[in-house]
């Protein structure tokens, strides 16, 4: 159902709407459903503002996706009301009506994402502002709870207010690295990312997880991936295109932490006392290495490296509580690590 240069209003006098299949509105202008709508499918809702005026919309186990009609509109979601002003804004009384397997929020089309203190039971929300020009997702004025997360954004998402979930939970702030790099995923002074012992990813150009912040996955484990490749990664005082200090490593707790995978450059640990959790290196890709240097790293728990051809080098002390795993072309030893 398409309104190319209006709106769309549906009413219903007997009993609310229902589709026996998927079903798409996309209207120019807002769309306003005066009573509950039900789909057996897929529901793709485009426009310039959605009011849902009756007392559900539901897709069931299936999708809502919810788009605006134009490019480079922002997106506001909301408690009772926004504070900020946004092109198109749903709040907490609308998100409650929303029954759906999971709920897809933006495209490639619009503008920045701003999460006003936002809880919802939907098992999958997915927030998408990837366009090229740069887009970004932020979470502030309250805290923000979810069951599972996925946050795509192409020039970062900075949490100004802690994050809640009970799900698989990923962030995604820099989605055009390969064309366009800079999008940097922070988390804000005192504030918290928990996901209740669910898996957390994040890639990102670069990482800042500021003074009194926390991140948690409890008994699941914590992911960071720099986003485009060939990129290194600076451990402690290490040097890297992406980095976290050993402070910033310290305030990282879950049943294990990943860093790297098969597409980063080197990886390099300098003075890395802070943290103890699990520690799995990877640095797979043709020529990358894994190097400890400069300043000796000590009280790391179990470790796992995984080297490409350029080896791991030791080449100063470093010290594990638990077993050490090295995976590599080569392996040099300058120093002694102790196990």
């Amino acid at each position: 159902l398409k309104s190319s240069g209006g709106t769309i209003t549906l009413d219903s006098t007997n009993g609310g709407i229902t589709t026996p299949g998927a079903v798409t509105l996309d209207a120019a202008g807002a769309i306003t459903l005066n009573d509950d709508f039900t789909a057996s499918g897929n529901i793709v809702i485009k426009s310039n503002g959605l009011a849902i005026n009756g007392s559900s919309l539901s897709s069931g186990a299936n999708s809502t996706t919810i788009q605006t009609a134009v490019a480079g509109t922002t997106i506001g979601l909301c408690g009772t009301n926004c504070s900020g002003s946004y092109g198109f804004s749903l709040t907490s009384p609308g998100f409650a009506k929303i029954t759906a397997g999971s709920l897809i929020v933006g495209d490639s089309n619009n503008g920045d994402i701003t999460v006003e203190g936002v809880t919802t039971t939907i098992d999958n929300v997915t927030l998408n502002a990837t366009n090229s020009t740069g887009r970004s997702i932020t979470f502030n004025t309250g805290s923000s709870s979810f069951k599972g997360l996925t946050a795509n954004a192409s020039n970062g998402i900075v949490l100004s207010s802690g994050v809640n979930t009970q799900g698989t939970t990923s962030f995604d702030s820099d989605t055009d690295a390969e064309t366009n790099i800079g999008g940097d995923f922070s988390l804000a002074a005192d504030q918290t990312l928990n996901t209740s012992n669910n898996p957390l990813s994040i890639t990102a150009n670069d990482v800042a997880l500021n003074s009194g912040s926390s991140m948690n996955s409890g008994t699941a484990g914590i992911t960071f991936i720099a986003a485009k490749s060939g990129r290194t990664i600076g451990l402690g005082s290490g040097a890297g295109d992406f980095s976290l200090s050993d402070t910033e490593l310290g305030l990282i707790s879950g049943a294990s932490l990943t860093i790297g995978n098969s597409s980063n450059g080197t990886i390099t640990l300098a003075g890395v006392t802070s943290s103890t959790v699990p520690l799995t290196l990877n640095a797979t890709n043709s020529g990358s290495a894994v190097n400890f240097a400069t300043t000796a790293s000590s009280g790391l728990g179990s470790l796992t490296i995984n080297a490409g051809n350029g080896g791991a080098d030791f080449g100063v002390d470093a010290t594990t509580t638990g077993s050490l795993t090295v995976n590599s072309g080569f392996l040099k030893l300058n120093k002694k690590f102790p196990a």
